[in-house]
C-alpha cells in the first residue's frame, strides 16, 4: 500500500468540478476525513454517522437531498454503508453477526438500495454510486471489546466474509448498470502464503488470508488503510466529476 499513496494523483484535464462529490457513510467516513491533504480531498463533502445502517441513510437522504442539491447543485454521492446491516451490537458494545440467512440481510440491504436509486431518479443530473462493503472481522472487535471467548465467532467471520463477498457482487452488478463503479477495499487486507502440500513436498499451494491488523478493532482503518482508501475514492471522484 505505501507505493501506491506515494504516487501523486493524477490530475484530471480539466479544473472545473461539474458535480459536487458527497460522501454518505457510517463512522468508517470520519477516519477517512481525518486524513484529508490535497485539494481534491477537500472537495468531498462529507456526511456521516456512527453505527448508521443503510434504512437510516435512505431515510436522511428522502428528508435532505433537496436541500443538499439546493446547495451544491449537481452532486456525485457515493453510499458506504452496510457494516451496520451486516452485524449488531449487544452486550458492551460486542457484535454478532445479525444472521446467518445470507441471503435475507442482503436483500433487505438491496431493498433499501433500489428505494435510493429511485430517490435519485428525480435528479437525473446528479450521479449515484454504492461503495462496496470491505471484509472486517466479528473476532478482532470482540477481542478489541475483551470477550472472554472469542472462539465462538470463528464461524461468524467465516459466514461474514461470504454475506459480504455476496453482497459485493450485487453491488457491482447494480452499479454497472447505473453507470457507476466502486474501488475494491477488501483487496487491501488480502494477502496470500505458500505452503507445501501433501506427498508432492515440491508442490506450492497457496493460502489466502486477510490482514486484519490494518483496523484499528477489527473494522475502523489505521492511518495506513484509511489514506489508501481516501486515495481509491479520490481518483473515482476525479473520473466523475472532473470532465
Amino acid at each position: 500500500m505505501t507505493p501506491y499513496i506515494r504516487r501523486s494523483l493524477k490530475h484530471p484535464l480539466f479544473k472545473t468540478v461539474y458535480l459536487k462529490p458527497v460522501i454518505l457513510a457510517d463512522s468508517k467516513g470520519s477516519y477517512l476525513q481525518s486524513e484529508i491533504v490535497t485539494q481534491y480531498e477537500r472537495e468531498i463533502k462529507w456526511y456521516f454517522k456512527k453505527g448508521a445502517s443503510i434504512k437510516e441513510a435512505r431515510i436522511f437522504l428522502e428528508q435532505n437531498i433537496q436541500s443538499i442539491i439546493q446547495e451544491f447543485e449537481d452532486i456525485s454521492l457515493y453510499v458506504w454503508l452496510g457494516t451496520c446491516n451486516l452485524t449488531s451490537k449487544f452486550i458492551m458494545g460486542r457484535i454478532a453477526i445479525t444472521t446467518f440467512n445470507r441471503n435475507q440481510v442482503n436483500e433487505n440491504i438491496l431493498q433499501e438500495v433500489e428505494l435510493i436509486i429511485e430517490l435519485f431518479n428525480k435528479h437525473p443530473k446528479s450521479k449515484l454510486t454504492f461503495l462496496e462493503t470491505p471484509l472486517y472481522s466479528i473476532v478482532e472487535w470482540n477481542r478489541n471489546k475483551r470477550h472472554p471467548d472469542i472462539t465462538e465467532f470463528y464461524e461468524q467471520d467465516i459466514e461474514l466474509e461470504e454475506q459480504i463477498v455476496q453482497l459485493n457482487k450485487q453491488i457491482k452488478l447494480i452499479n454497472n448498470c447505473i453507470g457507476s463503479y466502486s474501488p475494491k477495499f477488501s483487496s487491501d487486507l488480502a494477502y496470500n502464503t505458500k505452503y507445501k502440500k501433501g506427498l508432492c513436498h515440491n508442490k506450492l499451494t497457496k493460502r489466502h488470508y486477510h490482514n486484519f491488523n490494518l483496523y484499528k478493532d477489527g473494522i475502523h482503518p489505521k492511518k495506513l488503510l484509511a489514506v489508501t482508501w481516501l486515495k481509491k475514492i479520490t481518483e473515482q471522484i476525479l473520473k466523475d466529476c472532473w470532465h
